[in-house]
């Protein structure tokens, strides 16, 4: 169901040799046999930490993004970037290598929910008390959806994840959170520093986890962020290596290029694989170094 396939992989050759190659994404097995800082790596860049003692963290958003249509090179390892030379893009134009993958609506709610459970447990657990924006004076600053509102995403990528190039995603809200679709840069910070003073809060939180399917397996993907606000700044963390399921989650009906999940088999992985994917991603927020 996987095979490689020749002509995509003679069309690599020349992205792969000008750039080079992503690592190959690790099973959560791989991760497991290493320690929880080496699971992912995720890049910090701001001047603010998660407190370790927890308090009133506010969880402007909490999101999943879907990836439903992406384009895949090579073998198990993704090309960086696939130039815009007349030969690439006809062959995306052609489909080679694309990669729709199935969820139903269902599926969407129930997955993203699953996550979001699972990092307001981790949140929880932190001793961190959850405090819903909602109703917050300053949440008007943001630019949301409205609740339980979900969010197509159409993008031209040249550059790749460690799991294929994105072509569309679906960002689905989890619990009662509202999918933020801005501001952006400082005027965005502006609104987590106000939302942060009005509500007296320690944390302000933004989480975008990215899921899709690769190599038959879910992924917790890279491009995977957590934004925080704390009275000392702001950090953006970033996922730069996806993290697999050790069991597949297709239906006996997947080819190479149309892929529908089972919702069971998916749910069931994020089970398993999802409180790893947001401990490492906490910790290394939590992390002062």
């Amino acid at each position: 169901m996987h095979r490689r396939n020749p002509l995509i992989v003679a069309l690599c050759l020349i992205p792969v040799l000008l750039v080079g190659c992503k690592a190959a994404p690790r099973t959560l097995a791989q991760a497991r046999d290493r320690s929880s800082s080496e699971s992912n790596a995720w890049t910090k860049r701001g001047g603010a930490s998660l407190p370790s003692s927890g308090g009133k963290l506010v969880l402007a958003e909490a999101s999943v993004e879907f990836v439903t249509s992406k384009f895949e090179t090579g073998d198990t390892r993704q090309a960086a970037f696939v130039p815009p030379h007349p030969v690439f893009l006809a062959a995306g134009a052609a489909g080679i290598g694309r990669r729709d993958v199935e969820f139903n609506d269902s599926a969407f709610e129930r997955i993203a929910d699953r996550i979001g459970a699972t990092l307001r447990s981790d949140l929880a657990a932190r001793g961190w008390t959850l405090i819903d924006p909602a109703g917050a004076n300053t949440f008007t600053q943001f630019e949301a959806l409205d609740a339980g509102e979900a969010r197509p995403v159409s993008e031209l990528n040249f550059a790749a994840t460690d799991t294929g190039r994105m072509r569309a995603m679906r960002v689905q809200p989890t619990g009662s959170a509202r999918v933020i679709t801005g501001p952006t840069g400082k005027r965005e910070s502006a609104a987590r520093h106000a939302l942060l003073n009005e509500l007296g809060a320690d944390a302000v939180v933004r989480a975008i986890i990215r899921v899709g399917v690769y190599q038959g397996r879910a992924s917790f993907e890279e491009g995977s962020r957590i934004l925080l606000t704390t009275p000392a700044g702001d950090t953006v963390l970033s996922a730069g290596r996806s993290l697999l399921s050790d069991t597949e989650v297709l239906t006996e009906d997947a080819t190479n290029g149309t892929l529908p999940i089972s919702e069971s088999s998916y749910l069931n992985a994020v089970e398993e694989t999802a409180p790893l994917f947001i401990k490492s991603a906490l910790d290394a927020l939590t992390n002062e170094s």
